[in-house]
Order: structure tokens, then sequence, then C-alpha cells
């Protein structure tokens, strides 16, 4: 039996554990574990890969520097530390928006650039019609995956000890779950596209809503879900 992957701490704090108590079935929570661990991975790839291309930049712009190669006699000077805003824009919009529209939520995109979430959201508003685009290919992407998730009826069933083919009500309510929760962020962060009718004319942009207030909001419908 091969061992599980080790992941940062990073990944861990960002992807707790999920809790058995909380699993009605074994297979559901191994499911759970599952989903995690891959969860956490993907962080780590995503913090590594940044790391590295943050590095490659700093290495080419010290070289690049005026003599920071021929005068050896001369001690160079330590390069000055990059800023919040510089380190992005190495990074790059392209790469920022692109993990945004794929439904990564700003603290975690935050964490793998080693930085907080208020210096990435200062970042982002100096970006305003940008930001706004990416929140609604992230609303493309949720309704994308909702779709995905009621496709998805391998797990539904199962066989009893007599050989009977029964329904697995956790399987059914976890995606009946998920799918919920997708339609109602995808509804915000797109009112007139996959919102209600009677919610188009909302002052509230949930675009410029951080992701706190999101997942705050989330949670709200998601205990609406389950009275």
């Amino acid at each position: 039996m091969s061992k599980p992957p080790k992941h940062s701490k990073a990944a861990e704090k960002a992807h707790p554990a999920p809790k058995r108590e909380n699993f009605k079935t074994a297979k559901a929570y191994a499911e759970a574990c599952r989903l995690v661990s891959e969860a956490r991975t993907e962080f780590d790839k995503a913090a590594k890969s940044a790391k590295a291309k943050v590095s490659a930049k700093s290495k080419q712009s010290t070289a690049a520097r005026p003599g920071g190669s021929k005068n050896k006699q001369k001690p160079e000077t330590a390069a000055k530390p990059l800023t919040t805003a510089q380190k992005l824009d190495e990074i790059g919009e392209e790469e920022i928006f692109a993990r945004i529209a794929n439904c990564e939520f700003i603290h975690k995109i935050a964490a793998s650039y080693e930085m907080s979430a208020g210096s990435l959201h200062v970042w982002l508003n100096a970006r305003p019609e940008m930001y706004a685009r990416a929140r609604e290919q992230q609303a493309d992407k949720l309704v994308a995956d909702m779709l995905e998730i009621a496709d998805y009826g391998l797990n539904d069933t199962y066989q009893d000890d007599n050989g009977n083919v029964r329904t697995d009500q956790d399987v059914v309510a976890r995606s009946r779950l998920r799918v919920e929760a997708r339609k109602w962020l995808a509804g915000k962060m797109n009112a007139k596209k996959y919102g209600d009718r009677l919610n188009l004319d909302a002052e509230v942009k949930f675009a410029d809503m951080t992701d706190e207030q999101l997942e705050a909001k989330l949670a709200a419908a998601v205990a609406v879900i389950l009275s």
C-alpha cells in the first residue's frame, strides 16, 4: 500500500483534513480525504511554480545590472527585495486572473505566493475590469462543475449484502449540496447570466466582494439548503 503524499503546512492549512464524525459512511469519508489530498497537491504545485518563476526572474534581473559581473573587485550590493506589487507584476496578470477564473479563492492564491490576501486584493482592485471579468469566468466554471457533478452517478448506487441494488442517499445528498452551493455562488458572481430574475436589479456587486464575504454568504446559503 503506497504511503500518502506529504504536503506543506500551508497546503494543510488551506485545505484542512475532513473529520470522520462528519460523514455517515466510510466511503464518503474516504472520498473526502481523496479530494482534500488532491487539492493539497495542486496547491503545492502552484506554490512551487510561483516560487520558481519569481526566483528565476530575480536572478535575471540581478545578472542584467550594469557591471554586475564585470567588476569583481567591488562587492555587489544585495538585491533589494521586491515589493508585493512588483512580485505580482512579475508573476503576471494572465496567471493570477486565470487562477481566479478557475475558482481558486483569493486567500489561497495569496498563500501560494507567500503574501497576505489583503495585499493581493489591493493589486486586484487596481485592475477592476480584469477582476470583474475573472469573476464572471469563475461563475461559468462553477456552472460547468454543476453539470459534471449532476451527470456523474457512478457512486450513487451500491449492492447490499443480499445483492440488491440500493441508492446511496449520502452520496446523492452530498452531490445535491455541491450543486446547490455552486448554483448559489454562480448566481451571485454573475447575476445577469445565472441569477434569479427577481435579483437582477440588486445593487450589490458580488464581483467586488472579498472572498471572506463571499464565503460567509455561501455558508449562510448552505445552512438554508440543509435546514
